[in-house]
């Protein structure tokens, strides 16, 4: 069997708001391992105290990598840049990226009169996108920067708000320095790549993890690697014995997928008038789906480079199971599941059948082949709420 990295590089640590308290390494490293994630991003890291926590806990290895028993980390941390174009002031996050500890300190020395790094775990950064690549590039090639949940509305690049409708018209001449996108909670590569822009870009997938029960709630799988140089050059030259895969949530999940307004209770999937709320005359939020049907024109064709999957949390699936076979005791057979597999991809994405049935019955076996068939149902998230996705028991469930 191809040996696999497992990637999740857009987590956040106990400091950021409004993350779990136990985001700390050690928490985040047993998630990881019981999700079957290999490789994190540390998240925060342009944030001292969060960066002496993992200094005090992993050892920094020459390969570009913090290790802790095995376990390998990358520094990263999410920016939002705050910029004025076209007499506009926009506001996008960026994932980035530092291959060692020098590195990192440059490029706080470089925007610290720029931004509040000192203060805020997730800084915002007072930048044009332009000025920060060449800054980027001059301190090192290594530091990769990866536009994040780009059709979000608020902070995603393309999303409604930032307005932007290509990734050269935010990054101009620099543009040729970006080579991945992330899709974010809320899209897959199928909808993402109905964007003709975009095909040029590898889409990744990451979790956005507050807690550690979410971490590798999306992740991206590729061919193992020995350096952090060696992760990227998977992400920048995707191919059938790298890049391997995006794990992804099913879209309708995401708290963007709709447009509507949430105070209202008002989603609507496209919109067709001027969005404006039908309740109280305020403005939708324009959800992922709406941006990438204005974006794309209307094209619906399929384009993927790379495989994709969509999954639920294994004790998710198994509740749902339970609403169907009460006899399931969910909790004795997460772990149950967890020891025989050795983690919760190994269940949901990597085993074959006949192995799931002989260690976990033919009922919980139906479950997730229902979940692999995506046989489910869906209501949509919108405006920030997120939606549900549960296994279907009828054929003529509806889905959003």
């Amino acid at each position: 069997m191809q040996k696999r990295e497992v990637v999740d590089l857009h987590v956040h640590s106990h400091f950021s708001i409004p993350s779990s308290r136990q985001m700390i390494i050690k928490e985040m490293i047993s998630y990881s391992l019981i999700k079957g994630v290999t490789i994190i991003g540390s998240g925060d890291i342009l944030f001292e105290p969060w960066e002496k926590e993992l200094r005090d806990n992993a050892s920094e290895d020459s390969s570009g990598f913090y290790i802790v028993n095995d376990f390998k980390i990358i520094l990263s941390t999410e920016i939002n840049l705050v910029f004025e174009k076209w007499g506009k002031m926009r506001k996008v996050h960026l994932i980035l990226a530092f291959p060692n500890s020098k590195v990192l300190n440059d490029f706080k020395r470089v925007v610290k009169e720029k931004s509040n790094v000192e203060i805020s775990p997730r800084p915002v950064v007072y930048m044009s996108p332009q000025d920060l690549l060449k800054s980027s590039k001059s301190i090192s090639d290594m530091i990769h920067i990866i536009p994040a949940h780009i059709f979000t509305p608020w902070f995603g690049i393309l999303g409604h708000n930032p307005d932007f409708t290509s990734i050269e018209e935010c990054f101009g001449e620099e543009t040729s320095q970006i080579f991945a996108l992330e899709t974010g909670l809320s899209a897959d590569p199928l909808i993402g790549y109905k964007v003709e822009q975009i095909r040029k870009f590898t889409l990744v997938s990451f979790s956005d993890a507050h807690s550690p029960s979410h971490i590798g709630r999306e992740a991206t799988v590729i061919s193992a690697t020995e350096s952090y140089a060696g992760l990227f050059e998977k992400f920048k030259y995707p191919g059938k014995d790298s890049f391997i895969m995006t794990i992804e949530m099913f879209p309708e999940e995401g708290k963007y997928f709709a447009s509507g307004h949430r105070k209202c209770g008002v989603s609507i999937k496209t919109i067709e008038s001027e969005g404006i709320c039908p309740v109280c005359g305020r403005k939708l939020t324009v959800g992922v789906y709406q941006r990438v049907k204005e974006l794309s024109k209307g094209h619906n064709e399929n384009f993927v480079k790379s495989p994709f999957v969509h999954i639920l949390p294994l004790q998710e699936l198994l509740n749902g199971c339970r609403k169907i076979e009460k006899k399931i005791d969910v909790k004795k057979e997460y772990f149950n599941s967890i020891k025989k597999f050795g983690s919760e991809y190994e269940v949901l994405i990597f085993s074959e059948k006949e192995a799931l049935k002989n260690a976990l019955g033919e009922r919980i076996t139906e479950c997730i082949m229902s979940l692999r068939e995506e046989r489910v149902n869906k209501i949509c998230g919108f405006d920030g709420k997120y939606g549900k996705i549960t296994l279907k028991e009828k054929i003529e469930d509806a889905s959003c």
